[in-house]
């Protein structure tokens, strides 16, 4: 795939480019992903209401290699830890990606030392989808949750009096301790009538 594309990419097949002749043709990719179409991420999703907007750019480095200058960013919904439900994530990431042939995998490039970007061996092609997914998965919470007291799946605890009311279970428990002699102190009441006993 080589100069300009746009669109919205609803379907989950590949997107192929060949990184060496994208660089060199300094190419352009801009499309969006529903997150419906990223299927890597179907596990994590609660939902699969957001998308994600995907901007790729193609050019040589400082020592001329294939390099691809990546931007993604959207919205995607995960399960709250607390209440289970769906809360929005924004995604927000850049990364420069630079290829050197016949760099194994795990083997890093002299060149590399002091350098921001990642380098990777270079492949004839290369799955755009396939890396979006990557890079969202990497940068997803372990554990996300809404703030205290902002799950909208908050379970109030309570009982019902024998007057058809409603009472909160704790609200009740607060009465209780308030009643021990001590007045709020309430365990530490407690623990004086032990002392005085002994």
């Amino acid at each position: 795939m080589s100069g300009d594309k746009v669109g919205v990419m609803d379907t989950d097949g590949p997107v192929l480019i060949d990184p060496r002749q994208f660089a060199r043709a300094r190419s352009h990719f801009a499309a969006i992903f529903p997150a419906a179409s990223l299927s890597r991420l179907e596990d994590v999703l609660a939902s699969s209401e957001g998308s994600v907007q995907v901007l790729v750019d193609g050019h040589l480095d400082a020592y001329d290699r294939p390099s691809l200058r990546v931007v993604i960013k959207g919205c995607v919904e995960l399960a709250c830890r607390r209440c289970l439900a769906p809360m929005a994530i924004t995604v927000a990431l850049g990364r420069e990606l630079s290829f050197v042939e016949g760099l194994s995998e795990f083997e890093p490039s002299a060149e590399q030392e002091g350098d921001d970007r990642d380098v990777l061996p270079l492949v004839a092609q290369l799955d755009l989808r396939e890396l979006l997914e990557e890079e969202i998965l990497l940068t997803l919470p372990m554990a996300p949750s809404h703030g205290p007291g902002k799950c909208p799946n908050r379970v109030e605890v309570s009982s019902v009096r024998g007057d058809g009311t409603r009472v909160a279970v704790f609200s009740k428990l607060g009465e209780m301790l308030s009643a021990v002699p001590g007045g709020d102190a309430g365990d530490s009441g407690i623990r004086e009538k032990k002392n005085a006993g002994d």
